[in-house]
């Protein structure tokens, strides 16, 4: 007996997805904000296509979680001093000057 692949409607063969769309358009913005910086956009892309998800809300909770993880990691790392001065000037002194009086507190070895 030979195996027959099920008809498949020509609406549904060549349909781009939005979840597609979404990414592209994503990575784009990514690679557009890099190359006006003059640097690399290869982490903000990889981030972008990591974090696009089926529905916006799951988006968006994607990318919260990987902020939130970012800034555990920046937190975490021995070089707070270095991940700090990447915030220079970027209006955010008070909020990371909290993390920073946190991590001054802890005894860390």
């Amino acid at each position: 007996m030979e195996h027959q692949k099920p008809a498949v409607p020509p609406e549904h063969r060549r349909h781009i997805g939005m979840r597609i769309v979404k990414t592209v358009i994503a990575v784009f913005v990514c690679g557009v904000l890099a190359w006006a910086r003059g640097q690399s956009g290869f982490y903000s892309m990889i981030a972008a296509v990591v974090c696009v998800q089926n529905t916006a809300g799951k988006t968006i909770e994607s990318s919260i979680n990987r902020m939130i993880g970012t800034l555990i990691g920046g937190v975490a790392d021995e070089s707070w001093d270095a991940f700090v001065a990447v915030f220079d000037g970027m209006n955010v002194d008070e909020y990371l000057s909290v993390f920073q009086s946190a991590i001054d507190s802890m005894e860390i070895e």
